[in-house]
């Protein structure tokens, strides 16, 4: 429980640090999914993951400080895989950016 907490609280921050003080939304909801287990996901409707940074923003590392993007992502994504099985993904959205924390059943 405490691990997967803090990888959501890591999400949301990140998407909150999107809007950058902007008016919007950070959305979080769950949804079972048809193969057994559960999806999480944390959305916001901020400017968005540029394309060509879409495949850096979990390296160890890597962050657009400015953005908020990349802080603790790779953490976040090692905790969901090796204590919970799961995987930490990008969604494609077409607005904003939306992270989901796939755990299986």
């Amino acid at each position: 429980g405490v691990l997967l907490e803090w990888v959501l609280e890591v999400l949301i921050k990140n998407a909150i640090d999107a809007l950058g003080g902007r008016d919007g939304s950070v959305v979080v909801s769950a949804n079972s999914l048809p193969e057994g287990g559960v999806r999480i996901r944390v959305a916001d409707d901020g400017p968005g993951v540029p394309r060509h940074l879409r495949k850096r923003i979990f390296d160890a590392g890597f962050s657009t400080k400015e953005r908020g993007w990349g802080i603790g992502l790779s953490l976040a994504r090692r905790i969901v895989a090796e204590n919970h099985g799961g995987k930490l993904l990008l969604a494609d959205v077409s607005r904003g950016a939306a992270f989901d924390v796939i755990l299986h059943g």
